[in-house]
C-alpha cells in the first residue's frame, strides 16, 4: 500500500518530497500500532483487576465452602486446640493453688517469722504509695509459707503493687505465686491471692 502511495506521491509532488512524506505517514502508522497494542494490553490489565476485585470481594463478604467432610473435621482445629491449652493451663494452675494452700495448712506455725512477716507486710501498706487503695483482707503465715488475701481498688496499678509487696518480703520471703479473682458484687474490684515461701524453701516440694 505505502509503496503505491509512495508513486502516486512522487508523480504529484515530486521525488524528494514524496518520499518525506510517505516516510512520515510510515512512522505515524507504526506509532498508531504501538499504541493500539498499549491500549489492548492496558484494557486486558483492568478488566485482570476488576475480576481479582470481584473475587477478593466475594471472598471476604462469606466464608468459603467447605469441599469435603474432610474440611469439616478440621476446620477450626487450630482455635479449638488453643481453647484447650488454655483450659489446660488453667486447671493446672488451679490446682497448684490448691497444693500450695493444702501444704500451707499441713504447717505448724513458727511465731517469731510470722511476726516478722507481719511486721513488713504492716509497713509496706503503711509507707508505699503503689499499696495506696489496696486493703490487707487476711494474713495466715505458717512455719514455711504465708498467704495474704488483698484486694485492690480499680484504679490501683496491679503490676505496681505486687512488685511493692515482693520486695518488701524479698530477705524473709523471696518466692511468691499469685492468682487473682474479682469481687463479687464490686465491678472493677480484684482480688489477689498471694503465697509467698520462706528463704530457702520452695512453694511446692518435688
Amino acid at each position: 500500500m505505502f509503496v503505491a502511495l509512495q508513486k502516486t506521491v512522487r508523480e504529484t509532488v515530486g521525488d524528494d518530497a514524496g518520499v518525506n512524506f510517505v516516510s512520515a505517514l510510515q512512522a505515524n502508522a507504526k506509532a498508531i500500532s504501538f499504541l493500539r497494542d498499549e491500549v489492548e494490553k492496558l484494557d486486558k490489565k483492568i478488566a485482570d483487576l476488576e475480576q481479582r476485585e470481584i473475587l477478593e470481594t466475594s471472598n471476604t463478604a462469606s466464608p468459603p465452602l467447605l469441599d469435603t467432610p474432610d474440611d469439616w473435621l478440621t476446620s477450626g482445629t487450630e482455635e479449638i486446640d488453643a481453647e484447650v491449652r488454655i483450659e489446660e493451663a488453667r486447671i493446672k494452675a488451679r490446682q497448684r493453688f490448691d497444693d500450695i494452700e493444702r501444704a500451707l495448712l499441713s504447717e505448724q506455725v513458727d511465731p517469731p517469722w510470722r511476726d516478722a512477716v507481719d511486721a513488713q507486710v504492716q509497713d509496706a501498706f503503711f509507707n508505699t504509695a503503689a499499696l495506696d487503695g489496696a486493703y490487707l483482707d487476711a494474713m495466715d503465715c505458717r512455719s514455711q509459707r504465708c498467704r495474704l488475701e488483698v484486694e485492690f481498688a480499680t484504679d490501683v496499678n496491679l503490676e505496681a503493687a505486687q512488685a511493692s509487696l515482693a520486695f518488701a518480703l524479698i530477705d524473709l520471703a523471696p518466692r511468691m505465686a499469685v492468682e487473682y479473682e474479682d469481687v463479687p458484687g464490686e465491678p472493677g474490684r480484684v482480688r489477689a491471692i498471694m503465697y509467698f515461701a520462706r528463704k530457702g524453701y520452695l512453694l511446692l516440694e518435688n
